[in-house]
C-alpha cells in the first residue's frame, strides 16, 4: 500500500480533490495543450478558469456539456471551493499545479506513444511516474 504522502488529497468525507487520475491521463493531447494555453496565457484568466471554469471539471472527467459521472460533482465543487478559499499564494500554487498536471499528462501520453510496441510492458512504469508527479504537484498546493 502506498504511503499516505503518496496518495492524492481527499476531502474529510473521502472525496478526491483536484483531479481523478484516470480522467486526467485520458485527456487527448489537443485538449491538454488547450488547457495549458489557457492557464499560461494571463493571470487574470487562469485563476477563474480553475475556480469558475471547466479546468477542474475536465480533471474529473466531466464532458464539455456539463455531464459528470459518479461522485465527480461533489469533488469538483469541493475543489473549486478549496481553491477559492486559499490565500493569493495558495491560489497561484493551485494554478501552477494544474499547469504541471496537464504537462505531466501530456508527457504521459507522449511516453506511451514513444513506447510503441512495448506499450503494454511499459504502461505501468509510465503511469507510476505520472501518478507520482500528480501527487507531488497537488501536495504542494496544500503545503505538504
Amino acid at each position: 500500500m502506498p504511503s499516505p504522502s503518496a496518495l492524492p488529497p481527499t476531502t474529510s468525507s473521502g472525496l478526491p480533490l483536484f483531479y481523478d487520475e484516470d480522467s486526467v491521463l485520458s485527456l487527448p493531447p489537443a485538449t491538454l495543450r488547450g488547457y495549458l494555453a489557457l492557464l499560461t496565457a494571463d493571470a487574470a484568466i487562469s485563476l477563474p478558469a480553475v475556480t469558475d471554469g471547466n479546468v477542474v471539471d475536465a480533471c474529473f472527467g466531466a464532458s464539455s456539456h456539463g455531464e459528470r459521472g459518479g461522485g465527480a460533482a461533489g469533488s469538483i465543487r469541493a475543489t473549486k471551493e478549496l481553491v477559492r478559499g486559499l490565500d493569493g499564494g495558495g491560489q497561484e500554487r493551485a494554478v501552477k499545479a494544474y499547469v504541471a498536471c496537464f504537462r505531466g499528462a501530456l508527457r504521459y501520453r507522449e511516453a506511451l506513444d514513444d513506447a510503441g510496441l512495448a506499450k503494454c510492458c511499459k504502461e505501468g512504469e509510465i503511469r507510476r511516474a505520472a501518478r507520482g508527479e500528480l501527487v507531488r504537484v497537488f501536495g504542494e498546493v496544500e503545503g505538504k
